[in-house]
């Protein structure tokens, strides 16, 4: 289950408007469930009535599916980061290999 903050993006598109809630908000970003739209491309509006932040956001039809591909795209490097988790300690170190041997020929003529 999603937590959500209490504000909410105005979407107006065309001839409709949307409220979304938001999901998270940083200075760069706001985040729903299907977009993510810069924070310079909305207006933030306080709600005095209920303590939150309206975010308005005046955009077209393309806007939107870019915001849409956007928010698909983060979530997929997110998938994709969460299975190469620990993929830098599997890669091969050639310098550990090399000390490696070089200790274990070191090993083989003090003893012999």
């Amino acid at each position: 289950m999603r937590k959500y903050t209490p504000d909410k993006v105005l979407v107006i598109s065309d001839n409709k408007v949307e409220i979304l809630p938001v999901a998270k908000v940083d200075e760069e970003k706001i985040e729903t469930d299907m977009h993510i739209f810069p924070v310079a491309d909305a207006k933030a509006l306080i709600n005095p009535a209920e303590g939150n932040i309206y975010y308005v956001v005046n955009c077209s039809l393309p806007y939107l599916q870019e915001c849409q591909h956007l928010k698909e795209l983060s979530e997929n490097i997110a998938i994709k980061n969460m299975f190469n988790f620990g993929e830098q300690e599997r890669k091969f170190d050639i310098k550990f290999y090399v000390m490696l041997a070089v200790l274990v020929i070191t090993i083989f003529l003090l003893r012999g």
